[in-house]
């Protein structure tokens, strides 16, 4: 009975194994069983499939907050998962696991359910990160890319009014890379340029808004902009002037001039408008200079200031690049043309060195001193030949009281319609010290009478 049943087991075996052999079998003829290989020693179990994703697909350099990397693991014979509670060694070339600042660059995770999660953060350098999964001896990658914060999209912009009339070139400073622009002129008028230039028809003040794009986000920026014509400075009226007395300048673009330079010093606005300045010639311009005899002795030992022509005269317009600037053939008297005297000239002598103060109303009636040396009561002082009422006398000051004075006239074109009328101007007149004894000495020039301010152009 026992002999039996081994009978059996053993038929069984064959009949196993035949059928084995008959599997592995393209034709009917029947083939000798063979055994399947058994592994060797260190081989592996199995061959896995490790998925590796990162969510999300582009990592910001130093950002705080971490990527996700999902690891799936399945048998690659059945798709299977391991047991739970197997190991998964896990590597990144850039960034780092676990926590911000931990530095760890490789870790082991347990798989629940052939699945397992880790984060990482991007770290400060910018490139590829290779994330690396392995169990065993099978392997899988994901790399992402680490890039550059980008900077907060901040739209800005700055303005610079071109040398043609009207004309703004805008330029775009925005933050944060955008991709493409928007510009309102505030006149109806856009564009899509990054720097562009733009034209207003008549000069005004004007919202220019500047919008950014930078893929769905975007920014906006407003502010006045004021378009202004070119300044020019067509003539001057009068043609000669003291200085400290005043002058007109003729042209356009002056409605928003904001300051007139003489000879590159600032000269005070009296007044203002679209195409006449009125301005007070500045003090202390450099006045050239020339020989003279201060005593009539024959000896040129003194030097007297002289007038100081052609002059530059620059006109700067607010918002305007540049300004223009010309030389005119304008005459700046100065404050005194008084000889002064030289080492070699006897001070015992009569002469006039300054009139102070040397400017005053052609109405007369004001105070001034007559500084120099010589002088001797009784005496007289003339202003353009009119006689002073002398109020006191030294040996090196007279002080007067003047006298009335004539204003000259020149030609004006207020309206600019080429009829020319005339207006009362700033007059110059010489001072005349004359002694008891006949004895002269005159300082050419050395007062100004003053036109009133806003004299009218009679007869235009």
């Amino acid at each position: 009975m026992t002999r039996l049943k081994q009978l059996k087991l053993i038929a069984g075996w064959s009949v196993a194994v035949f059928a084995l052999g008959m599997a592995g079998c393209s034709t009917d003829t029947p083939t000798a069983p063979q055994q399947q290989p058994i592994p060797g020693p260190g081989a592996p179990s199995a061959t896995w499939v490790l998925t590796v994703t990162v969510e999300p697909g582009s990592l910001t350099a130093n950002a705080t907050n971490p990527a996700t990397v999902m690891i799936r693991v399945r048998r690659a014979d059945n798709n299977a998962a391991p047991p739970n509670g197997t190991t998964v060694v896990v590597s990144t070339s850039l960034g780092e696991f676990g926590s911000l600042g931990s530095g760890t660059t490789s870790v082991a995770a347990e798989t629940v359910s052939g699945r397992t999660q880790l984060s990482l953060f991007p770290g400060s350098i910018t490139g590829t990160a290779v994330i690396t999964a392995r169990l065993e001896a099978s392997a899988g990658q994901a790399s992402v890319p680490v890039v550059e914060a980008l900077a907060p999209l901040v739209a800005l912009f700055s303005f610079q009014n071109s040398t043609d009339n009207l004309s703004i070139q805008f330029l775009n400073q925005s933050t944060g890379n955008p991709d493409s622009f928007l510009w309102n002129f505030g006149d109806g008028s856009t564009s899509t340029e990054e720097h562009p230039v733009h034209t207003y028809a008549v000069p005004g003040d004007y919202p220019v808004a500047l919008t950014i794009f930078r893929g769905s986000e975007e920014a906006k920026t407003a502010e006045i902009v004021r378009a202004v014509q070119s300044a020019f400075i067509t003539d001057v009226d009068p043609r000669v002037v003291r200085e400290g007395g005043r002058l007109q300048i003729r042209g356009q673009g002056f409605d928003t001039a904001v300051r007139v330079l003489v000879e590159g010093l600032l000269a005070k606005m009296i007044s203002k408008s679209s195409a006449l300045l009125v301005i007070e010639i500045p003090v202390g311009l450099a006045f050239p200079e020339e020989p003279c005899d201060s005593n009539g002795d024959g000896n040129e030992d003194g030097t007297r200031l002289v007038t100081l022509t052609p002059v530059n005269i620059e006109v700067v317009v607010s918002g305007q690049v540049g300004a223009d600037s010309v030389t005119v053939p304008l005459e700046i008297l100065p404050p005194s043309n008084v000889c002064t005297p030289g080492p070699g000239d006897g001070s015992g002598n009569l002469f006039i060195t300054e009139v102070s103060p040397n400017t005053g109303s052609a109405l007369g009636g004001g105070s001034v001193t007559v500084i120099g040396a010589g002088f001797f009561d009784p005496l007289r002082v003339f202003f353009g030949g009119a006689l002073a009422t002398t109020q006191s006398v030294t040996s090196s000051q007279i002080v007067v009281t003047v006298p009335p004075g004539v204003l000259l006239t020149a030609p004006c074109d207020v309206d600019g319609d080429g009829t020319q009328g005339e207006v009362v101007i700033d007059t110059l007149v010489d001072v005349t010290v004359e002694l008891s004894s006949g004895t002269t000495h005159t300082a050419p020039g050395a007062f100004t009478y003053l036109a009133p301010i806003g004299a009218p152009c009679n007869g235009d």
